[in-house]
């Protein structure tokens, strides 16, 4: 309910009888939604399996609904390359397969399977199996980009990108559906695999509630996201250009931050160096309605560090269609040319540079008009893009 993709995939595939959906995922997370069938296969399930098969993952079926965890470690902290490439020989040879894993799936003989791709290699193994096993059609979805070369890559990155594209490019040879998130994607995909892909993005119900008021006191801004790919040191010096504000302004404004993730020290460091920004932990999807409607503003924010463009120039925040539900001025700070900030630039007052940030913020907040007309536009653009009842059946057909 409250993890990027889950939330994505969950907004795709809620209006389905949920017996005819299951879930396979290889994380070590549980599921806080009910009624669905799930089946966990982590890595330390696949390091129990060296010694038996039966450990090779398992098939839940209660969940509990107040699953929620704060998670204390950056997972990008750990993912090097070489890591990765040694969780790819952890998995491979089918360790993965598991007679309870094919008890599961027999019984459910699934007609369709819906692949988010990643950049886990055997993924992209167990879900051709699978597709070949029950000749299931297969719809394919890319949310981020693993396959582009980076100009920071070593020699053992290079390699895994090569490696993820090969396995992709397999992928899409077998696929009845192709689906990507940003236009940049899109063209981008088509023009290296000569396959063209239909623009899905996160689908969601309005979030406006007008019964929620806005608070008096402070000019409240929320962001609520991660703080990978450089977002936190954004963060900060936007928190830096509100407190220059705040020594002037007669209504102080605050940058209130929720994440999932636990901010390392220098991460908290970051986005706190001064009264006019607090990290306020995570939040449950009614919580986030609340905090949403509460605040002034919603914030967006992306890198400008080249290292980090690269990761984020071809995907689209999940946030970007909830805060356009909203119904409130969006502040979208990063660099013109990637995919966020190319879909906000029409509906969002955007910073595309650290120059500019002050100017924007300032200009946002001390003009009501400003606010009101940026909101209205976030609101229109939901609608016409973003509403479920438009999206979501052409998505299934």
């Amino acid at each position: 309910m409250t993890r990027s993709n889950g939330k994505v995939i969950m907004s795709y595939f809620d209006c389905l009888p949920k017996e005819n959906v299951r879930q396979l995922y290889f994380s070590s997370e549980l599921p806080s939604i009910q009624g669905y069938k799930y089946y966990q296969i982590s890595d330390r399930d696949i390091i129990k399996g060296f010694f038996h098969k039966s450990l090779r993952g398992r098939s839940i079926v209660f969940v509990d609904e107040n699953n929620y965890k704060l998670y204390k470690q950056n997972p990008n902290k750990v993912k090097t390359p070489f890591f990765r490439i040694l969780r790819e020989c952890l998995w491979s040879c089918k360790r993965w397969l598991s007679p309870q894993l094919l008890s599961w799936l027999d019984e459910y003989k699934p007609t369709d399977i819906f692949f988010v791709g990643g950049d886990s290699i055997f993924a992209y193994n167990i879900c051709h199996y699978i597709v070949e096993r029950y000749d299931a059609r297969l719809a394919v979805y890319i949310t981020d980009d693993y396959i582009l070369q980076r100009e920071t890559d070593g020699v053992i990155a290079s390699v895994r990108r090569k490696l993820i594209k090969r396995a992709l490019s397999k992928c899409l040879c077998r696929t009845d559906a192709f689906f990507t998130i940003s236009k940049q994607m899109q063209q981008t995909y088509k023009n290296i695999f000569g396959k063209d892909s239909y623009l899905v993005t996160n689908m969601s119900d309005p979030l406006r509630d007008e019964q929620i008021h806005e608070e008096l006191d402070t000019m409240s801004i929320l962001y609520a996201g991660s703080l990978y790919y450089g977002r936190a040191e954004i963060l900060g010096f936007l928190s830096q250009e509100l407190d220059n504000y705040n020594k002037t302004a007669k209504r102080k404004a605050k940058l209130k931050i929720f994440t999932n993730v636990l901010p390392s020290d220098e991460e908290l460091e970051l986005i706190t160096v001064t009264d006019s920004s607090e990290y306020c932990g995570r939040l449950t999807k009614e919580e986030l309605i609340v905090e949403m409607n509460h605040s002034c503003i919603l914030c967006i924010v992306e890198s400008f560090d080249k290292k980090q463009v690269e990761s984020t120039r071809l995907s689209l925040s999940t946030k970007v269609s909830e805060y356009l539900s909203v119904g409130k001025p969006i502040l979208a700070i990063g660099p013109r040319d990637i995919g966020t900030m190319d879909y906000l630039s029409d509906s969002a007052v955007c910073a595309n540079s650290f120059e500019e940030i002050g100017e924007k913020v300032s200009e946002l907040l001390k003009s009501s008009e400003l606010q009101k007309k940026y909101g209205e536009i976030a609101f229109d653009k939901y609608l016409k893009y973003h509403v479920k009842d438009k999206v979501q059946q052409p998505f299934l057909k």
